[in-house]
């Protein structure tokens, strides 16, 4: 991505998140001087000023395995390393559910790994997120690309087990690929869950990216679909311009990610990737064009959505594109549109939404202790009046003796 756009987009929204916070504080330290605070009223302040601590802004990418979704996030995010960071290519490379981030709180670098075999307990991984020694520790070091990419690699191992057993821990076995020399068993990921923190300045700015593995891990978890996803600002159903719509990626949309789009605060995209693979080089650009034209069409149909509601890349393209610094190849890959696109739209509905979960409440507070203001200076009045009129009482009585 324009890391600089993004960046600088980013720096304000901070600046006004931190103005807010600020404000908040000042608006506390008022009340306890003035003896308006309250219990109820202390709590809510303490709710608005917890979510602007805890604020993230979430990139969620989803999609069936093969629709480049981990190319994308390379592309967009980590071009400047000059390779791919996150393990790409051809097949399943992410297997579990990743989350990309920045702990403010530790140390080092680290990737965490949850073990599939959690999933017998039936616990959340909500509530493994509170015993670290459930999960596995990868360390990394985020100054050296090759370790990096070494490290991540071990996100999208996998495992062979038997149907029996990858039904029981909540997985269609259906859709699961047979292991390799044994036609008696399936593969599973090896890992429920994956959390990387390393330092990069968008994620230290707050940026969480989370990468999804298909159709298998938004029904078996479902923290996807009802909590991870939906606090997304922005959320891109990768598709693949080689397939077009398949049955898992309109099962993906219409169970998981239509209904989402209707919210104001979550930006919903249709992605076509792999556009570089129905480009002809014998023709012109204006026929492959207009080929690129009649798969979008006939995407936007299946979707039910409008075809300029469905952008289009190449994430190897651009990728390539900006490892070598070849800036007609990245206009080609169409890349930079879905950047300006996502960065843009990324700010304007995370703003929208802290407007509506904390300044909306903030505003209703202010009038709460405006009307407490106003009916303490009702009763001061009243007890002025009360008391002049004694005053007077008292002066006309000793006027009469």
């Amino acid at each position: 991505m324009d890391s600089a756009r993004l960046s600088s987009q980013m720096d304000a929204y901070l600046q006004w998140r931190q103005e807010i916070f600020r404000e908040l504080t000042r608006y506390r330290a008022w009340l306890n001087e003035h003896h308006v605070q309250s219990p109820d009223l202390e709590n809510k302040l303490q709710q608005a000023m917890q979510t602007l601590r805890d604020d993230r802004i979430t990139i969620a990418f989803v999609g069936e395995f093969s629709r480049g979704k981990t190319e994308l996030i390379n592309a967009l995010f980590f071009a400047h390393y000059g390779t791919r960071i996150l393990p790409s290519g051809a097949g399943r490379t992410t297997m579990c559910p990743t989350e990309l981030f920045f702990d403010q709180r530790a140390q080092d670098s680290y990737i965490r790994l949850l073990p599939i075999e959690t999933r017998m307990v039936g616990s959340s991984i909500a509530s493994f997120r509170k015993i670290p020694e459930k999960w596995v520790l990868v360390p990394l070091n985020a100054k050296d690309p090759k370790m990096m990419k070494k490290a991540f690699a071990e996100v999208a191992n996998s495992k062979a087990v038997s149907a029996n057993e990858a039904a029981a821990m909540g997985f269609q076995v259906e859709l699961l690929e047979p292991a390799p020399d044994k036609p008696d068993k399936v593969l599973i990921p090896a890992w429920r869950h994956a959390m990387i923190s390393f330092d990069h300045p968008l994620l230290r700015q707050g940026l969480t990216i989370i990468d999804t593995p298909g159709l298998n891990a938004l029904g078996c978890e479902p923290e996807l679909t009802f909590s991870l996803l939906p606090e997304a600002q922005s959320i891109l159903l990768l598709l693949s311009a080689s397939t077009g719509v398949s049955a898992t990626d309109l099962d993906i949309w219409n169970r998981h990610i239509r209904d989402l789009a209707l919210r104001e605060s979550t930006g919903v995209y249709a992605v076509l990737n792999k556009i570089d693979a129905v480009w002809d080089e014998l023709e012109s650009d204006a026929y492959n064009q207009k080929a690129l034209g009649t798969i979008r069409a006939q995407c936007a149909r299946q979707l039910s959505i409008a075809p300029d509601e469905i952008l289009t890349v190449s994430a190897k393209e651009g990728l390539l594109a900006q490892v070598s610094g070849n800036q007609a190849r990245l206009q080609k890959s169409q890349l930079p549109a879905l950047e300006e696109l996502l960065s843009n739209d990324m700010m304007r509905r995370k703003e929208l939404l802290i407007q509506k979960s904390v300044i909306r409440d903030i505003h209703a507070l202010l009038h709460g202790s405006k009307k407490t203001l106003l009916r303490r200076r009702e009763n001061a009045l009243e007890e002025l009046k009360v008391m002049k009129s004694d005053e007077s009482n008292r002066k006309e009585q000793l006027d009469n003796r």
